[in-house]
């Protein structure tokens, strides 16, 4: 079966060495968000601009593809219709020359999605250890301040023994 007529999620485009769409799999609409049916002929600047990727993104890809050689970049569009997808390009050769660019497009918008959810996540729960850290200490200080009170409270009339342990519960609040 032919790759380019097989139903798959990454869009496959075959570029000829001016960047005019030679061939395309189905795919091409939906990771590009554009109905076109044919986008033979169609060059990746144009395809980019009709996908709506602002004009830096287009810039970033198609002056990265200038040395028609291996190249990878992510690109994002922003708005109500966000999107990232994730471009591999691939020089095409006959022997020594090159003869085009092969692209394969893959939609990454829920892989970065959740990426972030997890990287979140991360942080809730080195909060949440630090937050805990730094209550069971409050509570040790506590613990030692109301012990400290119980003596106090219970020395038998020894002034010595009450002015010390107030000295304690002074230097722990301090602390708190």
């Amino acid at each position: 079966s032919n790759i380019m007529s097989s139903p798959m999620d990454a869009a496959v485009i075959a570029f000829d060495t001016n960047m005019m769409i030679e061939v395309s799999n189905p795919a091409v609409p939906k990771i590009f968000s554009c109905g076109e049916e044919s986008f033979v002929g169609l060059s990746l600047a144009r395809l980019l601009e009709e996908s709506g990727f602002s004009v830096e993104e287009q810039k970033k890809v198609v002056g990265g593809v200038r040395g028609f050689g291996n190249f990878n970049i992510l690109i994002e569009r922003e708005g109500d219709d966000e999107q990232s997808v994730e471009l591999t390009f691939s020089a095409i050769r006959d022997r020594q020359d090159v003869v085009g660019l092969l692209l394969i497009a893959v939609d990454v918008t829920e892989k970065k999605r959740l990426q972030e959810q997890l990287l979140q996540s991360q942080k809730m729960e080195a909060l949440g250890t630090l937050v805990g850290g730094i209550a069971h200490d409050f509570n040790n200080t506590l613990a030692a301040i109301q012990s400290n009170l119980y003596l106090a409270k219970n020395n038998g009339g020894q002034e010595d023994v009450l002015n010390t342990k107030l000295g304690h519960i002074g230097k722990l609040s301090e602390r708190a």
